[in-house]
């Protein structure tokens, strides 16, 4: 598929104190505040770099270079996923078949708008405009582009949402800052009714060969770019002005690379199974899509 020419998820924001900017805030009880820039919410351990000597070897400035880097890419994109999450819903209410689908895909997209309320105030450079941070993002805006409705209940709801429950509550059991672990429980009671949303509309309706051929290949988007995600190798790497193949290598090793990966690949195969379409399944493991 085409890579979009224009990023869905790089709509201009307005400047502050802007009259629709102070409605969305007085509507939102939200403040266009930075509090907890440059704090650490997530340590060494989450990333495993405790295990490597070469992160070891670093001076504690560069570690907390190295670590800091990995916080502030975590945010961003689940501040890019939010606001494409808005974006979503409000594609599926154009495309509901009943006022109460469609004002399901109304409230779903206004839980959105909440999450990403939720996430500003933790963001370390402030709104970022970087959308080559994750492979994710480009095969999100493909996705919202070109799926049709029951291609983009299968693979967003279902099975990304689905992998976003297990990852947010991860990101949550492993915060740092209270506030933040809070406001991830908050995002987490939502999602759970968002999945359980897609299961439900999966459930009752069948894939015809050209949707089936659809949630195909653009899950196999989204599982390559899951996998294809080098964060901590790239933040490692671009603090120490680059690594040798021995030493990128053997920091993989040592930081359990090819654990995580078999992790996240068995994660998104029990999601795929769960949409109850075996051939899907069937074919990403015949074109290799889950090898690394």
């Amino acid at each position: 598929m085409e890579k979009p020419q224009e990023h869905s998820m790089l709509c201009p924001n307005l400047e502050p104190n802007n009259s629709i900017s102070n409605l969305l805030n007085k509507l939102t009880k939200s403040s266009n505040t930075s509090p907890y820039a440059k704090q650490v919410y997530w340590d060494a351990n989450r990333y495993n770099l405790q295990k490597s000597n070469l992160f070891n070897s670093l001076s504690d400035e560069k570690q907390l270079e190295v670590v800091l880097r990995l916080n502030k890419w975590s945010l961003e994109l689940i501040y890019f996923i939010e606001k494409f999450g808005l974006n979503y819903g409000a594609k599926m209410t154009l495309n509901a078949e009943s006022e109460e689908e469609k004002s399901l895909y109304s409230l779903f997209s206004a839980d959105e708008v909440n999450h990403r309320i939720l996430i500003e105030p933790f963001l370390i450079d402030g709104k970022p405009k970087d959308i080559t941070i994750h492979p994710l993002l480009d095969a999100l805006a493909v996705c919202l582009r070109e799926g049709s409705k029951e291609t983009m209940t299968f693979t967003i709801q279902v099975i990304l949402e689905g992998f976003g429950l297990m990852h947010y509550t991860h990101l949550k059991d492993s915060c740092a800052n209270k506030d933040l672990a809070q406001a991830f429980h908050l995002i987490l009671k939502d999602e759970v009714n968002h999945h359980g949303m897609g299961v439900a509309l999966t459930k009752k309706s069948m894939l015809n060969k050209k949707q089936t051929s659809e949630v195909t290949e653009m899950t196999s988007l989204f599982v390559r770019s899951l996998i294809d995600a080098g964060w901590v190798l790239k933040s490692i790497s671009e603090t120490c002005g680059g690594l040798t193949k021995d030493q990128a290598d053997q920091f993989k090793k040592e930081t359990l690379w090819a654990e995580s990966q078999t992790f996240k690949i068995n994660k998104m195969s029990q999601l795929i199974r769960k949409t109850g379409s075996n051939e899907v399944f069937e074919t990403l493991t015949k074109n290799g899509v889950f090898s690394f």
